[in-house]
């Protein structure tokens, strides 16, 4: 009896012990939220957004504000830029909990190959992190308070991933980023962000072609191609009646499948798209409520307002050498003959493809 109450107090102490070591590593550690990338005077500046364990403590602060602080590295490279920023906070920057990393505008326009390679071979990358563009200086949304959130890098992650479902942003992690670019059927997309005064919004879709900054699809353009990638499941549209008005519609079900083949002498590129939809909203429908040729003029009216984003978005990646929508890979799947034919040189004849376009919607009620 005397030896086993022994043992239990060993027991005991070793589990204060060690959870005082835990708490004491976890003090010595900046557990990233977010990491910014951008080009500052030909160097490569880095911004962490990292935990302060100290401010969750139940003060006024912790209670009333953010709990994350922000440290900054210059360097050469990435690597470089992160271990300065290590320096000016004295303690070692954590990356196992980090949620987005964000590239500049600048940065990804010169320096994107080096930011993959960081995030290939660097044992602080992961590859579920999210992946995004800021419209401007990738600081510049890092340092945004989201309406004073308690760890601001959550509520951008939460954007990107909602943006995705609804048809404005595209979410995409590292391992999808490095996957694109190692895959010759298919290049990079990245969901752009821009700060304003107190909150990040998602503006558009960043396409590239080899690897290299191509153009911006805006938010309309960018329903089109997450429409066409199938992930969109939800998101409102919203058209214009000639007697109904301006009627809202949520999106229930969305789905796409394309084709790409040889047709006389060219190269067609057909995709095909339904949509099933609710009405939320009409602006005349206090006391009407939409018949059978109402609901008819209305899935008209979807189906070209559709069918014209679509085509837009498709043509402007087409015109700028990007191919986001993997129309090689379609191809290959028409016979191998056609597709060595056509591999050589495929980005440059992209804007050449017929484009074809049908859309399908189905509006109900209820």
């Amino acid at each position: 009896m005397k030896t086993a109450k022994i043992v239990l107090l060993v027991f005991v102490f070793a589990l204060l012990f060690s959870g005082c070591q835990q708490n004491a590593r976890l003090t010595n550690l900046a557990i990233t939220q977010a990491v910014a990338v951008d080009l500052e005077n030909g160097k490569t500046k880095v911004t962490v957004q990292y935990l302060n364990i100290t401010k969750n403590s139940g003060t006024s602060e912790a209670l009333s504000g953010t709990i994350t602080d922000t440290a900054y590295g210059v360097g050469d490279s990435i690597t470089d830029a992160v271990s300065d920023a290590s320096r000016s906070v004295s303690r070692e920057i954590f990356f196992g909990q980090n949620k987005v990393v964000i590239f500049g505008k600048e940065y990804a326009k010169t320096k994107l190959n080096e930011g993959l390679d960081y995030l290939l071979r660097s044992p602080n990358s992961r590859p579920d992190v999210l992946v995004a563009l800021s419209e401007d200086t990738a600081e510049s949304i890092v340092n945004n308070g989201e309406r004073g959130a308690k760890v601001p890098a959550q509520s951008v992650y939460k954007l990107i991933n909602t943006g995705m479902k609804n048809g404005t942003a595209a979410c995409v992690t590292v391992n999808d980023m490095l996957n694109a670019f190692s895959d010759d059927s298919c290049d990079i997309i990245l969901p752009v962000l821009k700060s304003k005064k107190e909150y990040v919004s998602c503006t558009g879709i960043a396409v590239f072609s080899r690897g290299v900054y191509a153009l911006t699809l805006d938010r309309e353009k960018a329903f089109g191609l997450l429409l066409l990638k199938n992930d969109i499941t939800a998101g409102a549209l919203s058209v214009t009646d000639s007697q109904l008005g301006k009627t809202g519609l949520e999106i229930v079900l969305a789905s796409a499948n394309q084709n790409v083949k040889k047709r006389d002498s060219s190269i067609e590129f057909s995709c095909n798209i339904m949509l099933k939809l609710r009405i939320n909203e009409i602006e005349n429908g206090i006391d009407r409520k939409p018949d059978g040729e109402a609901l008819k003029r209305l899935e008209t009216l979807v189906e070209n307002s559709v069918r014209d984003i679509v085509y837009l978005a498709v043509t402007e990646c087409f015109n700028s050498k990007s191919d986001p929508f993997m129309t090689l890979r379609y191809l290959s799947e028409n016979g191998s003959n056609l597709y060595f034919q056509n591999k050589s040189g495929w980005r440059d004849n992209l804007q050449n493809i017929a484009l074809s376009v049908n859309v399908n919607a189905d509006i109900t009620t209820e």
